[in-house]
């Protein structure tokens, strides 16, 4: 009877050994899969990613056009206030002498 404890003793441990590496293969090769995409979906992501930053500089330079643009308006503008009250100062200094 001991004999035949041992040998099932050793024959459930050699079960759990092979099922343990069984696993353990198994756990390699799916992360070796999942890693061996891992470059191909980077890449994609990289794309992705220079796509947005170059719509985000076509906006920021049509936002800087527009401000640009904008502020010529106001400096015309300005100018114009400017002349405007200079011309007004000079009538009202020369109707003073």
């Amino acid at each position: 009877m001991n004999d035949i404890t041992q040998l099932l003793v050793n024959l459930t441990i050699l079960v759990a050994t092979v099922w343990g590496a069984i696993r353990a293969g198994l756990n390699i090769y799916k992360h070796w899969h999942l890693l061996k995409d891992l470059p191909e979906e980077m890449e994609e992501d990289l794309s992705e990613i220079h796509r947005q930053l170059n719509a985000m500089w076509g906006k920021l330079d049509h936002l800087a056009t527009l401000t640009d643009a904008r502020l010529d308006r106001m400096e015309r503008q300005l100018n114009y206030l400017a002349g405007t009250i200079r011309i007004n100062l000079e009538n009202l200094e020369g109707r003073h002498d």
